[in-house]
């Protein structure tokens, strides 16, 4: 999944900005992104791992869609394969998509019908496409009395300088750490001097990354309306999905730019090909503590003269003298 995640991310940041350097980067440190591999490597939470592979395109496809481009229905299919993936990773990303979608409406009201007619045919597509598990969703698990967890209440709390300090160890056994590469993005300055929409996505990278930390007053929305909508999340650091989707973005075009500007060819190509170095060392930096747990635990099962527990057969009578 790892290679598909890469691929998609490639697929979407072309469709973005058309720099096929900037599309590699962006494919590699997307799919390495910590918390991605938490998911599907430490962790083993398959619906959301898989959630998490089409997201880039989910969100070029709203770029579409808000700005009027031919490719519209990106955002229909990346949302129903999401949806097929991980209900609570599809919830989360249609809330995402309706306050993009107001916020970018109420910016530019030019832009309201033509915004209206795109979201309603990718509303059409969704349906057509997401029937099969809509359909008994709604009707067999909705309002059936089925027990779940408290969605209203939020928990596995921590704080943005704890969230940093586990970040800045690069590791991928924590939920809440974003990587080394994530906090060197967040510093960038000459942000300022980007497009718009390098500065949205910038934007809203620092965004979640706080609403993942306690810098967010998340237990005071327990138990009310805003606990309500949110609630089902239940774990904020969820939430590391979209930050290091958008923090990654700008990251990669921090690389691309200064890629760019190398006029040598020889130095370019010497720099590209340290900075998969870098990223390789990185990606497997981050699984060091897994691969010290694997490699303990075989140590110990594969042990030699390990003194055997006695044990007492079923049928045994137990008596004084034995």
């Amino acid at each position: 999944m790892l290679f598909v995640t890469m691929c998609i991310a490639y697929y979407s940041m072309w469709l973005f900005d058309k720099d096929r350097i900037r599309a590699v980067i962006f494919g590699v440190v997307y799919s390495i992104f910590p918390y991605h591999i938490h998911l599907g490597v430490v962790h083993t939470v398959i619906g959301e791992f898989l959630a998490y592979t089409f997201m880039p395109l989910l969100f070029v496809g709203l770029y579409y869609c808000l700005t009027n481009k031919e490719k519209w229905y990106l955002l229909g299919i990346s949302w129903s394969l999401i949806l097929y993936s991980h209900v609570i990773s599809a919830y989360l990303t249609i809330l995402c998509v309706i306050i993009i979608s107001i916020i970018y409406v109420l910016t530019d009201p030019q832009s309201i019908k033509r915004t209206i007619i795109n979201l309603s045919k990718n509303a059409v597509l969704v349906i057509l496409l997401s029937s099969f598990i809509l359909v008994p969703f709604i009707t067999d698990f909705i309002n059936t009395g089925i027990n779940s967890p408290n969605s209203e209440t939020f928990g596995f709390l921590d704080t943005l300088q704890n969230i940093i300090g586990i970040s800045l160890i690069n590791t991928a056994d924590s939920n809440k750490s974003i990587g080394i590469l994530a906090l060197f993005t967040v510093g960038w300055y000459p942000v300022k001097e980007s497009r718009t929409k390098e500065k949205v996505m910038y934007g809203l990278g620092i965004f979640f990354l706080l609403c993942t930390s306690t810098v967010i007053p998340w237990q005071l929305f327990n138990n009310t309306i805003v606990g309500k909508i949110l609630g089902v999340i239940q774990f904020p650091y969820r939430l590391n999905t979209y930050a290091g989707l958008f923090l990654m973005v700008t990251f990669s075009l921090i690389i691309s730019r200064f890629i760019h500007s190398i006029a040598n060819k020889k130095a370019r190509v010497l720099f590209n090909i340290g900075i998969m170095i870098f990223l390789i060392i990185s990606y497997y930096r981050s699984l060091t503590g897994l691969f010290v747990k694997i490699h303990t635990s075989q140590g110990n099962l594969l042990k030699n003269n390990i003194e055997l527990t006695a044990f007492i057969p079923n049928d045994a009578v137990i008596k004084k003298e034995n």
